[in-house]
């Protein structure tokens, strides 16, 4: 069952963080992509907690979080991930961040190396938006979302495959977490420029923490020619494509894309 808390972080803002899985099993830190709430990882969510304690934590500007900060980075956003580590005292964990959450799970394992134990990067760049991301496709998403009186729901519309889609259950139950929990066109502006600015390739070779890079076979918007600098930047990282999913690797393939990471995290 899903254990939900409210976590003051810096500035009066809050993170909500959701508790699933044993308690006292090792620990695996989810950090959802833009703008999304905790409940649209659910189901991958759940694949995990068999066997991990997960804790998925929505920061400003997703979810119930509150006290979005214009201005705020990819960095600014892994601080107030280690403030949520300290304040559920979770000394190390592995982590998983996916789109802006790997970009943001990047800056935890560079800036707070002692807290990350393995990580996972899904469907994540290691520079921004602005640079890697110079494809149709992508301006398209984001303009469209950033225009979109729904903002969150025009954004999952568009990063799901085809057959999340056309399923009306799967595609209803993620416009209903996201209806739920509403953000803005300006929150989601802002977290659209954090990512565009995001940039730690001068970085990754201080990131010691076994890693995955996690990619869908499909995904126009963050394709794997655009991993290679992640690839490339951290030592002994591994590499692992989804079949029959685009950018939204756990939206498209919940269950496939948590076994290849239950699989990564209980290596010996």
């Amino acid at each position: 069952m899903t254990e939900i808390e409210r976590t003051p972080i810096e500035g009066g803002a809050f993170a909500c963080v959701a508790h699933d899985g044993p308690r006292d099993a090792p620990a695996v830190v989810v950090i959802p992509p833009l703008g999304m709430p905790a409940a649209v990882v659910d189901p991958f969510v759940a694949h995990l907690a068999t066997a991990l304690r997960v804790v998925t934590i929505e920061l400003p500007g997703a979810g119930y979080a509150s006290g979005a900060r214009a201005g705020w980075g990819t960095r600014d956003l892994a601080r107030a991930v280690e403030q949520v580590l300290a304040a559920h005292a979770i000394p190390r964990a592995h982590l998983f961040g996916i789109s802006l959450g790997g970009m943001i799970a990047q800056w935890v394992a560079i800036d707070h190396a002692e807290r990350v134990d393995r990580l996972v990067l899904a469907s994540t760049a290691a520079h921004g938006i602005g640079a890697a991301l110079t494809n149709l496709p992508a301006k398209i998403v984001l303009a469209k979302a950033a225009l979109s009186p729904e903002p969150g729901a025009t954004l999952a519309r568009a990063i799901v495959s085809d057959h999340v889609r056309e399923d009306p259950d799967a595609m209803g139950r993620i416009e209903a977490a996201i209806a739920e929990q509403p953000r803005d066109a300006e929150e989601i502006a802002w977290l659209a420029a954090a990512a565009a600015a995001h940039d730690t390739r001068a970085c990754l070779a201080t990131i010691h923490a076994p890693t995955l890079i996690l990619t869908g076979a499909r995904d126009a918007l963050i394709p794997s020619s655009v991993q290679d600098d992640l690839h490339a930047g951290i030592t002994g990282a591994q590499r692992v494509t989804i079949d029959d999913a685009g950018h939204d690797v756990v939206l498209d393939q919940p269950r496939a894309t948590a076994d290849a990471v239950l699989a990564f995290l209980q290596r010996a």
